[in-house]
């Protein structure tokens, strides 16, 4: 994660400074637009850099649940940064296409516009395999930004070819209107995703389906139900209600639920399960209406002393 933030924030002032350059040279809109974009990317880059630092940090006596929420606040700042970028971007490109001026000296902002297509897509990839093993959101997030840009980079190099080469001065400006757009839609998505993190939303049905599994596979288990989960940074926090032989001793029951958590811990490395043991013989309503192990709707799998098939 830190690896992917430091390149984040390398690449991000590296093409800062490029494109200040190469809008210098040409008065492209649509490379102003991209240039109003990578301002955002650093200072978004940076942001994430403190949020995961803090997020990564152990819990504490005032954060007991630990500080992964920090990432979800970091993706939100970046989804205002992102929309206001996306607004100074959209006004350039509009004045750009009622009154075409044409730019000046291209070389210069061609050849940053491919040094910026390369060096994007290069941070891409590493930070979606940085997601992909921690499940960080502003990682994602980040890596979300920078794939519109993949897009972004190429409509640049496209439209100030057009102009100069065509004469199509308007089409600089209509770029610079598109990659506005884009850079909205990607603030878009980036603050649901934020809002839902922090509002507890529950985890996605594949995270919630790998769950179950891992509970019923444990020996002993004879149903799961009231399953609630959440994320909070790269980690999972979990509850859950695990039927048992009505029996068994509290001991036993103990080393049963410690044991379903283990399996739950080597699943999801730092995430927070507490399981809660039920006799399998107690009728119980599922508060949410779902029944994850597709039972009758409303109803506990452990209702009625059912078994596993």
């Amino acid at each position: 994660m830190r690896r992917a933030t430091r390149a984040a924030i390398a690449v991000a002032a590296a093409l800062l400074l490029l494109k200040a350059i190469g809008w210098w040279s040409s008065r492209s809109a649509a490379l102003f637009a991209s240039l109003t974009d990578s301002s955002l990317d650093l200072l978004a880059s940076g942001l994430n850099a403190w949020a995961i630092a803090r997020a990564m940090a152990p819990a504490d006596r005032e954060h007991r649940h630990g500080h992964g929420k920090l990432e979800a606040l970091a993706a939100l700042a970046q989804a205002v940064l992102i929309t206001a970028a996306a607004l100074t971007a959209a006004w350039q490109g509009w004045l750009a296409i009622r009154e075409p001026q044409g730019i000046g000296p291209s070389g210069m902002a061609i050849a940053v516009m491919v040094v910026s297509l390369v060096a994007t897509v290069w941070l891409v990839r590493l930070q979606r395999q940085a997601a992909g093993a921690t499940g960080s959101l502003a990682i994602a997030a980040d890596s979300l930004h920078y794939s519109g840009d993949i897009g972004q980079n190429a409509g640049v190099l496209i439209g100030i070819a057009a102009s100069v080469w065509l004469d199509l001065a308007f089409v600089d400006g209509a770029v610079g209107l598109l990659v506005a757009l884009w850079i909205g839609r990607g603030a878009i998505a980036i603050g649901r995703s934020a809002v839902d993190q922090l509002l507890d939303s529950e985890a996605d049905d594949e995270t919630r389906a790998e769950v179950l599994r891992c509970l019923r596979e444990q020996p002993g288990v004879r149903g799961v139900h009231d399953l609630r989960s959440r994320r909070s940074g790269p980690q999972l926090h979990a509850t859950a209600h695990l039927a048992v032989d009505g029996e068994m001793t509290v001991k036993a029951a103990h080393e049963l639920a410690t044991a379903a958590e283990e399996r739950l811990q080597a699943q999801f490395p730092g995430g927070h399960f507490v399981l809660h043991v039920d006799p399998d013989d107690l009728d119980r309503e599922d508060p949410f209406g779902d029944d994850p192990a597709g039972g009758e709707p409303g109803r506990s799998t452990q209702g009625a002393g059912a078994r596993p098939a």
